[in-house]
């Protein structure tokens, strides 16, 4: 079974889907974005935590305990901010 994300599918999904993906296609789907739209869909733990207000250690801390998305890509996590934001959102309503 092929997992790979097609051009159509990528242009067309919400943030929120990012959360459906497996490790291997959101990997796949952050590679295969123009560096400029990576922005719009990731960041490091240090902007994560200004985003957020918190800090990096944080944001760290939620990953290693598997609250939000990141996957290390040249040593440094890039984390799925549709995973932040979702997160977030259940905290607030939980």
């Amino acid at each position: 079974m092929n997992h790979r994300i097609s051009r159509f599918q990528k242009k067309q999904m919400p943030g929120h889907m990012e959360n459906d993906l497996t490790d291997e296609q959101l990997l796949d789907f952050y590679l295969s974005l123009p560096s400029k739209l990576r922005k719009d869909h990731f960041a490091e733990t240090s902007q994560a935590a200004e985003m957020t207000g918190l800090s990096q250690r944080t944001i760290q801390l939620w990953i290693e305990g598997g609250l939000i998305r990141a996957m290390l890509v040249g040593g440094k996590y890039k984390v799925s901010l549709a995973s932040l934001k979702a997160y977030l959102k259940r905290r607030i309503n939980g």
